[in-house]
């Protein structure tokens, strides 16, 4: 699964640092985690129910005046959407569950104590199934959903003390996540579905604020 990302993710990685090492750019990463709040626009779940971890790290690649950076990340993150149950209508609680590996790329400005910035990410899902409550059973939906995600990104970071800091971002895909043709079995997915997620998190920068 991850060979696909590996040599254009390490090749990227290996220019950036030789930049940094030559003193035309400043290099920093670390550990980022937190959680996401996710939806799938165009089902019939609405609202942003669907609760999921998210974790990884990042690398900044920032000019030597500290104006604007490029940041790379690569996490997991747990997407998907939820609908709550009601006992009293006979409705059980519902959850399309859909794990990915993600890379963003984000070109970002500093505005003092904000960084902002807008990107692309690139998605590769590893595990998609729906799971109800009534009988605790799930069904992959792996053979009706592509494989691959592309969309876009923003963020806003803000440092807490010396070396932490709080980050939100909203992100939506490009692509319909369903697959061409009809879907199999019985899923709430109508003819262009698409994932979006608010993100919060706290990271770890190992050079500091």
């Amino acid at each position: 699964m991850m060979r696909s990302l590996h040599l254009p993710l390490l090749c990227l990685v290996m220019a950036f640092a030789s930049l940094a090492e030559a003193q035309v750019l400043r290099f920093d990463g670390g550990p980022v985690a937190g959680i996401n709040a996710a939806q799938v626009q165009g089902d019939d779940y609405t609202g942003f129910n669907k609760l999921g971890l998210s974790g990884g790290a990042f690398i900044d690649i920032r000019n030597p005046e500290n104006y604007w950076g490029i940041r790379l990340e690569m996490h997991y993150a747990e997407k998907g959407s939820r609908r709550g149950g009601d006992p009293e209508v006979g409705t059980t609680t519902i959850e399309l569950r859909m794990n990915y590996i993600d890379i963003p790329i984000l070109l970002d400005v500093n505005l003092g104590d904000y960084q902002v910035g807008v990107g692309p990410y690139f998605g590769r899902m590893i595990k998609a199934e729906k799971w109800q409550r009534v009988s605790d059973t799930s069904s992959s939906l792996e053979d009706q959903l592509n494989t691959w995600d592309i969309g876009g990104q923003a963020y806003a970071r803000t440092p807490i003390g010396e070396s932490a800091f709080f980050q939100a971002r909203i992100s939506g895909s490009a692509l319909s996540l369903k697959k061409d043709g009809p879907v199999l079995g019985a899923t709430p997915f109508g003819p262009r579905v698409r994932n979006v997620a608010l993100h919060f998190g706290i990271g770890w920068s190992l050079r500091g604020n």
